[in-house]
């Protein structure tokens, strides 16, 4: 969004928030009730109630959309499908508080489905904040009944629902993020981040139908509009072309792919980060062959690899003790490790893609007769 609009729409937001705190300050004193602490207790409770609300409703729809959910922010907390289980990793306070990942598994009206998932998030704030103002008739009963708890408690609920539906209603950006509003405006006006954004999920419906990214074709990759370095959908999309090249076998391309994207750690949120050190820690130790940077990369992320038991992880560990390190038998367990996680993959075409990468390091890793390989 132009910076001139999101002036506007912050001024509109806040305006209308200050408006809608100051009809309920006017209604509380008018029936002589001050504020109590029960009062900011009540606003913590609706804000986690706007925050669950919003995800959820992404959720609901978007699983009757086409959607497959990846993953899910909720305050600090991050939920993500490995296999079968859900697990839960901290990531601390961040941009943004709520936040969820997913993908189209068909392409039918993919615009059109998006923008309904994308209105979801609003139209459940929307209803709270009805609701929250369906109390404030009853917040003299309340108090006539001595129930001035459910008064401090349902207080500031108008404002702090008002403040989800502006903000995320209002096409607005901070920083790198859209809010729902700039992606609904975006999909509309033609805006060549959401166009890109949209081919990047024409990809992921390939690979869910079973082609590996170098068997998808390459106008979804490359004839796109030019968007800024600094936008998240770049990295994501140099992100795709790297792997493009590299199931391709074109490690030449990947190299300077990898190497540009090493330039943009800056721009990087710490899921991408980390993602992006496994891969340039796989990358140094096969095709780059820079063993010493391998050892830095090992030494700067081995926690977070040690931690998070994904396919990219383990394939990256593998292919640093196999040609790095160059211990056999830790590489032995990594293959088989690899193989299995590869095998829980959701997504037909990144499994197969896995399994080439992990198979292409079967030949040099000594299996001994007592001791046979896993079956693919």
């Amino acid at each position: 969004m132009s910076n001139k609009t999101n002036i506007i729409n912050n001024f509109i937001l806040l305006g209308s928030v200050l408006v809608t705190m100051l009809i309920s300050a006017i209604v509380l004193f008018s029936q002589q009730m001050m504020i109590e602490f029960s009062a900011f207790l009540g606003i913590a409770i609706f804000f986690l109630l706007n925050l669950f609300a919003h995800e959820f409703a992404h959720i609901f729809v978007a699983k009757r959309k086409g959607f497959k959910v990846r993953s899910f922010k909720f305050f600090t907390l991050r939920f993500y499908k490995d296999g079968k289980k859900i697990k839960v990793i901290n990531e601390g306070f961040g941009d943004q508080m709520g936040e969820t990942e997913f993908y189209p598994i068909c392409e039918e009206n993919l615009k059109d489905r998006y923008k309904s998932v994308a209105k979801a998030g609003i139209i459940a704030n929307s209803v709270l904040f009805f609701i929250s103002i369906a109390f404030m008739p009853f917040w003299k009963t309340f108090a006539d009944n001595n129930l001035m708890i459910l008064t401090q408690l349902t207080v500031f609920a108008m404002p702090i629902s008002a403040y989800f539906v502006l903000e995320n209603a209002l096409p607005m950006s901070s920083g790198n993020y859209r809010n729902d509003g700039a992606v609904i405006y975006g999909i509309v006006k033609g805006d060549p981040v959401i166009d890109v954004m949209l081919s990047l999920m024409l990809i992921s419906v390939k690979l869910y139908e079973g082609k590996t990214p170098s068997e998808i074709d390459e106008k979804y990759f490359f004839n796109l509009p030019q968007i800024a370095e600094d936008e998240p959908y770049f990295i994501v999309l140099l992100n795709n072309r790297y792997y493009y090249y590299l199931d391709k076998g074109d490690y030449k391309k990947a190299k300077e792919i990898a190497l540009r994207l090493q330039t943009l750690y800056d721009y990087m949120d710490k899921y991408d980060y980390t993602e992006t050190q496994a891969d340039m820690l796989y990358n140094y130790s096969t095709f780059m062959f820079d063993e010493d940077e391998a050892d830095n990369l090992m030494e700067d992320n081995e926690k977070y690899l040690n931690r998070v038991f994904s396919v990219r992880n383990i394939r990256a560990k593998l292919a640093y003790a196999l040609y790095v390190l160059k211990d056999n038998e830790l590489a032995k367990i990594l293959y088989n490790r690899a193989l299995s996680e590869a095998d829980k993959c959701l997504i037909s075409g990144v499994k197969k893609m896995e399994l080439k990468l992990i198979l292409k390091m079967e030949k040099d890793i000594d299996f001994s007769e007592n001791e046979p390989k896993d079956a693919e």
